[in-house]
């Protein structure tokens, strides 16, 4: 999986059980952090759309 889309699905992850935005990882490359990009995000249960937001 690619290694940004893992992050995002973490951070929903983290975020839907605890409450709480889990810190970025040490290792994220800096590209990551000053790079502009629109974001999409899906989220389905049981093959059913449950939500989705972008930009």
């Amino acid at each position: 999986m690619n290694p940004y889309i893992l992050l995002a699905k973490q951070a929903i992850e983290n975020y839907v059980k605890e409450g709480k935005i889990p810190s970025l990882p040490a290792d994220l490359p800096e590209d990551f952090l000053v790079r502009k990009s629109g974001t999409f995000v899906t989220i389905m249960k049981d093959k059913e759309l449950r939500g989705c937001i972008g930009t």
